[in-house]
C-alpha cells in the first residue's frame, strides 16, 4: 500500500504510474482496496507468466522462489521490460549469486553491502549512505546493490 500510495502522490503531480503485485495464493492482496487499487492490481499465478503479461517496469521488488534457477528466469523475464532508469530490488543475494551476475552480464555494475555472497571492497555504511539518497558515483548502466538480504539494481 506504500507504494500505491505514492504512486497516488506522483499521479497528482503528473506522473501516473502503476502497481503489479504478483502472489501464488488468492489470498494475498486482501488489503489493497480503495483508493490503492486504483492504481494497483495483484496478479495471481506464477511470478513468471505474471510478469510476461507486464509492458514496461520501473521498479521490481521480487520475493519469490528463492532457487537460483527461478531467480535468474524473473531477471531475464523482465530485462527487455526494464526502462534504462528501472530499479531491481531483491532479498536472495545472501542464498545466489544470481543478482550479481545478472548486471555484470549487461555491462552494468552490482555494489553489494551487509553480507552477501559477493564483495566489491565498497563498506557497508558507504553503500548504506548511497539508498539514504547521495547520488551513487556514475559506474554507467544499472547497479545493483545487496544490502545484507536484500539486492537492488539503481541508475546512475
Amino acid at each position: 500500500m506504500l507504494l500505491c500510495a505514492a504512486l497516488m502522490r506522483n499521479e497528482a503531480e503528473g506522473f501516473p504510474g502503476r502497481y503489479y503485485g504478483t502472489d501464488i495464493s488468492l489470498d494475498a492482496g486482501l488489503l489493497l482496496s480503495e483508493p490503492y487499487s486504483s492504481v494497483g492490481t495483484i496478479l495471481y499465478g506464477d511470478s513468471i507468466r505474471s510478469l510476461q503479461s507486464i509492458s514496461n517496469i520501473d521498479l521490481f521488488i521480487t520475493d519469490s522462489d528463492h532457487s537460483a534457477q527461478y531467480e535468474r528466469r524473473e531477471y531475464e523475464t523482465i530485462a527487455p521490460k526494464l526502462s534504462p532508469r528501472g530499479i531491481i530490488l531483491g532479498d536472495n543475494c545472501h542464498n545466489t549469486d544470481v543478482l550479481a551476475d545478472f548486471p555484470a552480464e549487461r555491462h552494468q555494475q552490482f555494489i553489494p553491502f551487509g553480507k552477501n555472497r559477493k564483495t566489491t571492497g565498497i563498506r557497508e555504511e558507504e553503500s548504506a549512505f548511497h539508498l539514504l539518497g547521495a547520488p551513487l558515483p556514475k559506474l554507467g548502466g544499472v547497479e545493483s546493490l545487496c544490502p545484507r538480504r536484500m539486492s537492488a539494481a539503481l541508475p546512475t
